[in-house]
């Protein structure tokens, strides 16, 4: 056999440490990803059984443990999705988030008129906002909130489908709450078992293009009514504090908005308060 020549013996001391580093580098990679696996069914499972232990000491029913059950089974899933975006988005520039929250969101914040005409004068602003909005899921059969829970924040509705029962058609004390726990649970028919026919007629249907609680934005505020998922919803919203820090670094959309947030509690205090209000007429605050 020929002794290698000097230029492979230069070439194979180079190549060898290359090949172990990148040999590293996948084992590495390898038992961190079966780590983190590991980690996440460690917690689902510690969820599970927690579950299970609640269930035996309190003799929850077989229904409600398995929508309980079933509720981490999606929320874990829906927790990972969200926390892969998270990490996705925050490694980007903030202009380029920025640009690509805007996109996303856009279309269900323009369906309100104040934001429709801020999105058109001072784009800027808007692109500003969509970087401090949340996303959420509605789960069907999840209540959002309910009535007299303290409100902080206003919500867009992207997809799905929910219904809102004002307070006055609310039933009174304490035995509808009784029926709720002694009827067994059903995901097919959620509102019925919530509520009487009486208050099924009475309930507004939202669905995507719909916001909520826009009050909350304006003055202080506590919510009117229930509001109860119907089908999966995908939802934004916007909390109150994060609304007025955005818009305070924005003098003319600032300006704007207290032009139509007057005109906005003048008309509120017409009318019955509620969670589900129509915006003030734009004739009224466009200048």
């Amino acid at each position: 056999v020929d002794s290698l020549t000097m230029s492979e013996r230069v070439y194979s001391a180079c190549i060898l440490p290359i090949c172990l580093f990148f040999m590293a580098l996948t084992v590495a990679c390898s038992v961190q990803l079966a780590s983190e696996t590991s980690s996440k069914l460690n917690g689902a499972a510690r969820q599970r059984l927690a579950l299970h232990t609640f269930a035996v000491r309190h003799s929850l029913p077989d229904d409600i443990y398995r929508n309980a059950k079933n509720f981490l089974d999606r929320e874990s899933a829906r927790r990972e999705a969200y926390t892969r975006e998270t990490i996705f988005l925050d490694s980007l520039p903030l202009f380029l988030k920025q640009d690509l929250l805007l996109q996303a969101y856009r279309g269900s914040l323009a369906h309100h008129p104040l934001i429709q005409f801020l999105l058109s004068r001072y784009p800027s602003f808007v692109r500003h906002l969509c970087g401090v909005v949340t996303a959420e899921v509605c789960l069907p059969g999840a209540l959002v909130f309910a009535n007299g829970d303290a409100c902080q924040s206003m919500r867009f509705i992207m997809t799905g489908e929910v219904v809102y029962l004002h307070n006055k058609y609310l039933k009174k004390g304490d035995a509808l709450a009784d029926n709720l726990l002694s009827t067994p649970s059903s995901t097919r028919t959620p509102l019925k078992k919530r509520y009487s026919e009486t208050e099924l007629q009475r309930t507004v249907t939202l669905q995507s293009g719909s916001f909520v609680s826009e009050a909350v934005l304006w003055t202080l505020w506590e919510h009117c009514g229930d509001l109860y998922g119907i089908h999966a919803s995908n939802f934004v919203w916007v909390s109150a504090t994060a609304f007025a820090d955005v818009i305070r670094q924005h003098p003319a959309a600032h300006w704007m908005s207290i032009i139509y947030a007057r005109q906005f509690i003048i008309k509120m205090n017409k009318r019955v308060m509620s969670d589900v209000f129509e915006p003030p007429d734009v004739r009224r605050w466009e200048p």
